[in-house]
């Protein structure tokens, strides 16, 4: 069984705004919701990103890239 959450005071407008969105993709408000919280959660955030750019750093110090390189991962990681 999958675990469940609750959200407790939630603002009648957010509520509403949801409620049209969910309707408008033809979804419940349930399942447009728990779409929004997947993505949500399927995006690192920043700190897991430089965490892991960190790592990548400590395994290669002197990595033979150009700035536009390094951005370009950074971009890629935190895109992903």
């Amino acid at each position: 069984m999958s675990p469940n959450l609750l959200v407790r005071s939630v603002p009648a407008d957010t509520h509403a705004a949801l409620v049209r969105r969910a309707a408008s993709e033809g979804k419940s408000l349930q399942e447009y919701v728990l779409g929004l919280l997947q993505a949500s959660a399927d995006k690192p955030t920043m700190a897991e990103v430089m965490a892991e750019i960190e790592s990548g750093l400590k395994a290669t110090p002197n990595p033979a890239l150009n700035t536009e390189e390094i951005v370009a991962t950074i971009r890629a990681v935190r895109d992903a």
